[in-house]
């Protein structure tokens, strides 16, 4: 599917509110990950920035991509 025009479906505003909580996402992963060395957290408690990162990622893919 070559020379197709990509339209997006999604406005400035929704696209600023998905880049806003993508960069809330990561900074709480970066939070997570500082508590977890500085505390010294179980292996178990380490897995859970799985999620916040997530959705970090999926915030700002969706900007990217105006999804």
């Amino acid at each position: 599917m070559t020379g197709e025009i990509c339209i997006a479906n999604i406005g400035p505003r929704g696209r600023a509110r998905r880049l806003r909580f993508g960069v809330v996402m990561a900074a709480v992963t970066i939070g997570w990950l500082m508590a977890c060395a500085l505390l010294d957290l179980s292996r178990s408690a380490r897995l859970l920035v799985f999620f916040p990162a997530w959705l970090a990622a999926l915030g700002i893919l969706q900007h990217r991509e105006k999804t």
